[in-house]
Parts: C-alpha cells; sequence; structure tokens
C-alpha cells in the first residue's frame, strides 16, 4: 500500500514538473532552455500563478523567458524577472479589462492571496504579476500596483 502510495505521488509529481516545463515554457521566439533556478520558482509560485489566471478567467501570455528569448523580445527588461521565474503576463478573459483585472488581483495580492506579489502592472491589453525572491518576508503592503503609460514608461496607480 505504501508503495502503491510512494508510486502514485511520484507520477503526480511528474505530471506536475512536465505541466509547468510546458505551460510555463511555451513559447513562439524558439529555444527557450530552463535555468534550475527558474524552474524552480515556476514550481514554487505555481499555485499562485494558476489562482490568479483562474481569478479573472485568463490564459498565461508568457511566463518564463531565456535570456535569449528575452533579448529577442521588444520592451523587455534586461532585468525580467521573467528570466528567474517569478514573473507571468495574464491575458483577462470575459468580464475583464486589463485594468479591470489588474486592479482585481491587486487587491488580492493586498489581501495576502496571491502570495509574496511584488509588483502587479496594468499593460494594454495583458497583466504582469512578479513575486519576491524565495526566502523574503514581505507583507502585502509592499506590493507596488504600476501602469504602463507608453515609451516603455510606468505611473504608480493610485
Amino acid at each position: 500500500m505504501i508503495v502503491q502510495l510512494g508510486l502514485a505521488a511520484a507520477g503526480a509529481l511528474g505530471v506536475f514538473v512536465w505541466d509547468v516545463a510546458k505551460r510555463y515554457g511555451a513559447t513562439s521566439k524558439g529555444e527557450n532552455p530552463w535555468t534550475i533556478e527558474a524552474f524552480m520558482n515556476a514550481c514554487r509560485l505555481a499555485v499562485h500563478i494558476e489562482k490568479a489566471v483562474w481569478m479573472v478567467d485568463g490564459s498565461i501570455n508568457g511566463m518564463y523567458r531565456s535570456a535569449q528569448v528575452n533579448e529577442i523580445t521588444e520592451g523587455a527588461s534586461k532585468t525580467s524577472l521573467h528570466m528567474h521565474g517569478r514573473a507571468v503576463d495574464i491575458k483577462p478573459g470575459k468580464g475583464f479589462t486589463p485594468e479591470s483585472g489588474a486592479r482585481f488581483l491587486f487587491a488580492k495580492a493586498q489581501a495576502g492571496e496571491l502570495g509574496a506579489v511584488r509588483t502587479i502592472i496594468w499593460e494594454p491589453s495583458w497583466i504582469h504579476i512578479d513575486w519576491h525572491e524565495t526566502g523574503t518576508t514581505p507583507t502585502t503592503e509592499t506590493a507596488k500596483f504600476i501602469k504602463a503609460v507608453g515609451d516603455g514608461k510606468y505611473a504608480a496607480v493610485v
């Protein structure tokens, strides 16, 4: 019985690992090899990522980007947390605009429902969320809410 439970758990873990690698590493920009650090972060944050996507009936635009993919991604920061497996872009679904979805998710982050959120960015057609590093103990008040205002510039949302 214990062996069967162990095998079932190992099988479930294998499916989870495969799903994280495939779902969060998808890109249309060619090879996107994972780093160990990024993969571990993505696994750690999966429950929060999936919860955020579900909350806005959305879909993942992108999560992990290797340094090579980040370099050829238009508008990507050279220090993007996507390269560390600590950021996701979500396209909101029915009933949400990028603004209403970002506001909703920011309220959930402030309530502590999405883990140690660092920043929520309201982009023109998606919502960006990134998280603090492992081992930090930020409070929900440390989460920032900002908006893309054009030409690569951002402003705080009040």
